[in-house]
């Protein structure tokens, strides 16, 4: 069997064969060679529940005899066996991969870039909303309480920012006192009280236009007067000049 593998692709092979032990590979890069393995046939990936295992085939299996590997299932007192026949090794149980807290993400990269940061606004289907995280954040309660959090969108990017609240806002106010209850003889009083408040209000309104109304009708009498006379004194004098 003639496949030429990397060094990379035949590590993958062996750590395949041995049954995917944990703590062997620090990334996720391995899966990229074990994508080109199963490719050739020489191993077989599943995915179920977030988990990932692989197991080598057949053909895997006998590159690994005539390469020198070290397959798990196999040994150099039976090569002759049929190892199609063996049954598979049982999958070793993984764990999920935490999911990232973009929300402690973002703080800690407000607080290394003193409280401001631009982000792009890409589009397509690896964006980043923005916006939804910096509402995330806010509602996570990890904002301190004397700071506020900022996103808005720019000519530059969404832009972000931490900053302080005024002192003035954090000030607290001395509370005022307040009747802590009222009896119902002393809400009747109020109430009276200021009804009649009310009605000297509007009394005092109805003498004012009352007051009013008398001028502007001593004021018309007089000009209806002065007309009068004026008009006789104009006449007379028609009269005398005839």
């Amino acid at each position: 069997m003639q496949q030429d593998l990397n060094e990379r692709q035949q590590a993958v092979l062996d750590w395949v064969s041995q049954g995917c032990p944990d703590g062997v590979w620090t990334d996720s890069v391995f899966k990229t060679s074990a994508q080109a393995l199963q490719s050739r046939g020489l191993i077989k990936i599943t995915k179920r529940l977030g988990s990932w295992f692989a197991q080598p085939t057949e053909k895997g299996r006998q590159y690994l005899l005539h390469s020198g590997g070290h397959p798990a299932e196999q040994s150099n007192s039976d090569t002759s066996e049929d190892l199609s026949e063996r049954p598979p090794r049982p999958r070793p149980r993984t764990s999920p991969k935490p999911r990232p807290n973009y929300t402690d993400q973002l703080l800690e990269e407000l607080i290394a870039n003193n409280g401001h940061l631009i982000k792009p606004l890409d589009s397509g289907p690896c964006s980043v909303n923005w916006t939804s995280r910096v509402n995330a954040a806010r509602k996570s309660g990890k904002i301190p309480h004397t700071q506020e959090l900022y996103g808005f969108r720019t000519h530059r990017g969404y832009e972000i920012k931490l900053v302080d609240i005024p002192a003035w806002r954090l000030a607290e106010l001395t509370p005022l006192p307040v009747p802590t209850r009222l009896t119902l003889a002393e809400i009747a009083q109020q109430v009276g009280l200021r009804g009649e408040a009310a009605e000297r209000k509007r009394h005092a309104d109805q003498q004012a236009r009352e007051k009013q109304q008398r001028r502007w009708e001593a004021a018309m009498h007089e000009a209806r007067a002065a007309y009068a006379h004026a008009y006789r004194v104009k006449h007379l004098e028609e009269q005398a000049d005839a």
